[in-house]
């Protein structure tokens, strides 16, 4: 697995929620160019609707979401939608 990709540098966070999550460089080829990282030194989250880049996406997620600061990759995951309710493909823990 490519530790960069276009001009974006992946962390070893987001290479391993890449591996786990079966996101391939090919899709992130076709996404990142879309793209538009404006704010610098601000993690920014995308949400990128596959079936408007007409990629089909894997059984039951639509949507991607990267998260992304300075070039930088930091973390990636999907959004499941059933019907009319939205759930997430990734959560939070808590730290104490």
């Amino acid at each position: 697995m490519n530790t960069t990709i276009l001009n974006y540098k992946k962390t070893k966070h987001f290479m391993y929620r890449q591996w786990d999550r079966n996101i391939t460089d090919h899709l992130l080829y076709r996404v990142l160019p879309l793209l538009n990282e404006t704010q610098p030194n601000i993690k920014v989250l995308f949400w990128v609707d596959l079936h408007k880049l007409k990629v089909p996406p894997p059984s039951r997620y639509s949507k991607l979401g990267l998260v992304i600061k300075n070039q930088v990759l930091i973390s990636c995951f999907w959004r499941e939608t059933n019907g009319d309710s939205v759930s997430f493909a990734i959560t939070a823990k808590s730290r104490q």
